[in-house]
């Protein structure tokens, strides 16, 4: 695949561009009773809480991974696309419902700010993200004993 940017607007449809979302009174009741306020209010403290306050790097990005079957030969990920925070649970993500062996499952490491995520139990992506190079291929994902 081939990364046009005119076939593939940044958020999808029915999100709102920049930081209307974000900064956009949140609809989380479980949110709203913790005490925060807007949607970015959420993101913030999930990440916080995800990398332990380190914090973004230098250019205010955070680093998370995502792991495709080799075959996908892809230069960006669609949005809604799933992030992990190490690159062995992005490889167990992209491998454990297709039986993929070593050598099969390919990682990206992905470089996102805070405005670019939805988050829940994974962060997920809120558009369309080019990605800048391959991490690694990953081994199958075994289970700790």
């Amino acid at each position: 695949m081939t990364f046009d940017p005119s076939k593939h607007p940044r958020r999808p449809a029915g999100t709102p561009q920049g930081g209307e979302w974000f900064d956009a009174e949140t609809d989380n009741l479980f949110a709203r009773m913790q005490g925060f306020k807007t949607n970015g209010d959420v993101v913030r403290d999930w990440l916080k809480r995800t990398f332990n306050g380190s914090g973004p790097d230098a250019n205010g990005k955070y680093v998370f991974y995502h792991g495709t079957p080799k075959s996908n030969k892809l230069d960006f990920l669609r949005a809604g696309s799933l992030l992990e925070t190490d690159p062995e649970s992005a490889a167990h993500l992209a491998g454990r419902d297709r039986g993929l062996t070593r050598g099969q499952v390919v990682v990206h490491r992905v470089l996102v700010g805070e405005r670019d995520i939805h988050v829940g139990h994974w962060a997920s992506l809120r558009g369309n993200h080019k990605l800048t190079g391959l991490l690694s291929i990953a081994p199958k994902h075994k289970p700790k004993k």
